[in-house]
């Protein structure tokens, strides 16, 4: 018990929120994915991007384009919403990923300071 409490959840914990948020991303993108190609949440049933990008698609060779606008400007706004959401969280949860990132970038390596 105290090797799973202080060892695997404090490691593990922080990352839930981040793992989530990168999970729903995805969930999005096939959920819209399997719409366009007709094997997603069936018409009736719910609002559904993708299938909305499917009926759209004769609209768009027709030249009237602005029909699957929006369906598929929503697809990437909240995939890339939820992508940054959970970098952003990864970044704020654990500084130490943060701090091995930038410092080779901010900081000159030990002993390899340029003298002018």
């Amino acid at each position: 018990g105290t090797i799973m409490r202080r060892y695997l959840f404090s490691n593990v914990i922080p990352s839930v929120p981040v793992i989530g948020t990168l999970n729903a991303a995805d969930a999005i993108g096939t959920l819209a994915g399997l719409g366009f190609l007709g094997l997603g949440i069936q018409p009736g049933e719910a609002a559904e991007w993708g299938y909305d990008l499917q009926k759209a698609l004769p609209d768009a060779s027709a030249g009237i384009w602005w029909t699957s606008l929006y369906p598929g400007l929503a697809i990437v706004v909240l995939i890339t919403g939820l992508t940054l959401v959970g970098e952003g969280l990864n970044e704020t949860i654990n500084p130490n990923l943060r701090r091995r990132r930038l410092l080779p970038v901010v900081l000159p390596p030990r002993g390899k300071e340029q003298h002018g």
